[in-house]
């Protein structure tokens, strides 16, 4: 995967996943804080395991592994839990990016409305039923994904980020009132799911 990502976006581009939580003995001071901050145990548990992904890939690229230094949105690294599995992604030289994965469900039609354009959802109406529920749940990873890859998304929705060709498996985006704001996307589908991974860059793609 890691090849392949990198070879789509031209960038050095790693991703972990991870399905088991980090020991407590590996966190830091300040990340026993946090830890000791979560009040379920399910939240403690996603939160070990997405610390065993992001320290794993800090690992792989050189970084501090104290994981208490991230804050998300990021600029070079992202996270997303789903499925008992925590996914980070590090890619290098951008300005901003961002990871979904999405397990294939069922979906509710009418929630297309919140995430996609016109334009999206015409195009999402035309498939047949089957068609319908997967490229729901792909084009949901790909909004999340590039939502996440926007640093200043404070006001925006998922909604706000219009996708070149909603049926690209790769692709540019842009977001609405915010031209130089330039974001690429590549999905990656098999029998489990969809993964999403965007970056920002302000330049011309």
């Amino acid at each position: 995967m890691n090849k392949l990502l990198s070879q789509w976006s031209g960038k050095d581009v790693t991703v972990e996943m991870c399905t088991q939580p980090l020991a407590l003995s590996k966190l830091t001071i300040n990340e026993r804080k946090q830890y000791d901050s979560f009040t379920t145990q399910s939240r403690k548990t996603d939160w070990l395991k997405g610390r065993n992904a992001l320290k794993t890939l800090l690992q792989k690229r050189g970084g501090s592994l104290d994981t208490e230094q991230l804050s998300f949105p990021n600029s070079s690294y992202s996270l997303t839990h789903s499925n008992g599995s925590a996914i980070a992604v590090a890619i290098s030289d951008v300005c901003g990016v961002g990871i979904d994965f999405e397990t294939w469900h069922k979906v509710k039609p009418k929630m297309a409305e919140w995430f996609l354009d016109n334009a999206e959802q015409r195009w999402l109406s035309s498939l047949c039923s089957k068609e319908f529920d997967r490229e729901f749940v792909r084009l949901w990873t790909v909004k999340e994904a590039l939502f996440k890859a926007t640093m200043n998304n404070e006001k925006l929705g998922l909604i706000d980020f219009k996708l070149d060709k909603p049926s690209a498996s790769a692709g540019v985006a842009t977001v609405v009132n915010h031209p130089h704001w330039q974001l690429r996307y590549r999905c990656i589908v098999n029998g489990v799911g969809a993964l999403c991974v965007a970056f920002c860059q302000r330049s011309s793609i």
